[in-house]
């Protein structure tokens, strides 16, 4: 049985049919792997290049995450680009990997609140070495992944939201934080008592 639950949200902007914004999550030796897709812009052609980032992130998900963003970097060459946020969940020391590139957002939601600021850049046009971090999770702590189409700082009220299923989770903060003019995602994960 997984130690782990998660739940996710996206929305294109207004006036588009589909986003550049994606969720990919899969099951991975260990844990899970999860990311949080921006492709620049919006509408079909930002769609295309999240399908590419899709397909290529579910092939080689692994819990070397730097590795697997050096490799989606040049898989995306080419192409107008991505942000990007990438986590492994390590189910055996309930931590979590996760690094990123360009203004995607990772934040851990608890007894203490945190988030992992990733460095400029465009994954596939303009690619800096992905930097590592580590957060250390118990089952009262939320961790949170979302594109810039959701404001940057908001503050939720964790005990009111606790109850509800995680996708309900990131409907909620997609809708209650998200930018009309831009696509908008959320992942959202927890580990299990």
């Amino acid at each position: 049985m997984s130690q782990y639950q998660v739940g996710s949200y996206v929305r294109p902007c207004d006036g588009e049919a589909v986003a550049g914004d994606a969720i990919v999550v899969k099951d991975c030796p260990g844990g899970v792997f999860l990311s949080l897709i921006d492709a620049l812009g919006h509408g079909r052609e930002a769609a295309e290049v999240a399908l590419l980032a899709i397909r290529y992130l579910k092939q080689h998900a692994a819990a070397d995450i730097g590795q697997v963003l050096t490799g989606l970097n040049d898989h995306l060459q080419g192409t107008r680009g991505a942000m990007v946020s990438i986590a492994f969940a390590d189910e055996v020391d309930r931590t979590v990997a996760c690094t990123g590139i360009g203004n995607t957002v990772i934040r851990r939601f608890g007894k203490r609140d945190e988030t992992v600021h990733s460095p400029d850049g465009i994954v596939g046009v303009r690619f800096r070495s992905p930097r590592i971090s580590r957060l250390a999770l118990d089952s009262e702590d939320l961790l949170l992944m979302y594109s810039d189409g959701v404001a940057a700082e908001f503050s939720a009220d964790l005990a009111s939201l606790r109850g509800q299923q995680l996708d309900a989770i990131a409907r909620r903060i997609v809708l209650d934080h998200g930018k009309s003019y831009d696509d908008a995602a959320c992942l959202v994960a927890r580990f299990l008592s």
